[in-house]
């Protein structure tokens, strides 16, 4: 599923508008369940996907707040909760034996790649 998502990800890095709240929270809300069910299950690989997928939420969630949408509430709690996934995925890779910079060139790769 976490693949599925990514992929998704990947398809909205490439359009040129933005997509709508309904849509952005839809796609966020997806994430979540994902994550909170099967995060802990994660390799490194589904692990670094995931990691790229809420760094990213965080980031359009971060961009958008400051544009003052009528929901920019909502992207705030969109953020703040993104950050502590992020957190929580960047530490879960590092149990799993990647070090800090193992983490930042694969990311750095998905990125090159999007």
């Amino acid at each position: 599923m976490i693949q599925s998502l990514y992929d998704k990800m990947l398809e909205y890095l490439k359009m040129d508008t933005e997509i709508d709240f309904k849509e952005f929270n839809d796609y966020y809300k997806t994430v979540l369940e994902e994550l909170e069910k099967n995060y802990k299950e994660y390799d490194q690989e589904k692990g670094i996907q995931a990691l790229f997928v809420m760094d990213n939420l965080k980031t359009n969630s971060d961009s958008r707040l400051t544009r003052k949408f009528p929901e920019a509430k909502k992207y705030k709690k969109i953020s703040e909760r993104s950050k502590v996934w992020v957190e929580a995925l960047f530490l879960h890779l590092l149990q799993h034996g990647m070090t800090d910079k193992e983490i930042q060139a694969k990311i750095e790769e998905l990125y090159e790649l999007a």
